[in-house]
Order: structure tokens, then sequence, then C-alpha cells
């Protein structure tokens, strides 16, 4: 009877070894993560050499790129990041300005009593064959079947 429970008593505290160094490896992993949410600009950062578009192309972008919705100040620092040269007070007017023109084409959310902003539909970017002109678009997005059949059209 004793050495089973010495057995018994092995295999627990290897399992408990075991299961410590999991928790080790998932505690770090959650600081990782922690770091990476903490800095809110790391995706919106573009490569060297970027040399930005205009303002709205710019915010479009910013929007799209982003996982999470971002208020207006926060678009503003991603576009200072982005190279964009512009007074960061009358930048944050512009910013507001462009949110009031493409805000059909956001997902509006509240957070903390204040507006928030992200791209409504985060799917592949369009090629430039494949966007339409400013007299084919309409105020919704296409739908899923039109994508597709915009694509088989295109690859025929």
């Amino acid at each position: 009877m004793p050495d089973a429970y010495e057995e018994a008593l092995q295999r627990a505290k290897k399992e408990l070894e075991s299961i410590e160094q999991r928790r080790l490896v998932l505690l770090e992993l959650i600081n990782v993560l922690k770091d990476l949410s903490g800095d809110e600009l790391y995706e919106l950062t573009p490569p060297p050499g970027y040399v930005p578009e205009g303002l709205t192309a710019e915010v479009r972008k910013i929007l799209t790129q982003t996982t999470v919705h971002l208020t207006p100040t926060q678009i503003r620092g991603a576009l200072i990041a982005r190279g964009f040269k512009h007074e960061p007070k009358n930048l944050l007017i512009a910013v507001h300005t462009v949110i009031g023109r493409i805000e059909t084409e956001l997902d509006v959310i509240q957070r903390d009593g204040r507006s928030v902003y992200r791209m409504k539909y985060q799917g592949l970017p369009l090629e430039p064959d494949f966007v339409a002109s400013s007299s084919q678009l309409s105020s919704e997005p296409p739908t899923r079947e039109e994508v597709n059949r915009r694509t088989v059209r295109r690859k025929i």
C-alpha cells in the first residue's frame, strides 16, 4: 500500500510541476499581450519611407487597419505617426470633418460617453480596378454576392 501511495504522490508532484510551468508560460504570454494592447499605434505605424496620401484616404486606411474602435484623438495620433504634416489642433478639426463625411462607412459605438470609430466591413482590401467610380457608389457597402460576382467577372 505505501508503494502505491508514493507512486501517486510522485505523479501528483510531476503533474503539479508541469502545470506550474504551463502557468508561467501563460503569464508571460498575458504580459506580452498587455504590452501590445497598451500600444495603441503599433499596428498603425507605416513602414520607413512611407509618403502619406490625402487626409481622407489616410483616415480610411487607419480605420480599416485598426482592430479596435478609435477616438478622433487616436486617429490624429495615428496620422502624426504616419508622417502627416499638419498642426495638431487643426488636424483634430480636420479629422472630425472627415469622420462626418464618411460616417456612413463607419461602425460607430459609444465608449466612456464618446463616439469611437472603425470601418464597418473589414474584409480584403479592394484592388484599384475593382473600386467603383463615384457615380457607381451607393450609401450601402456591396453585399458578399456582389463582391463575389465582380471578382468572378474580373477573373474571366
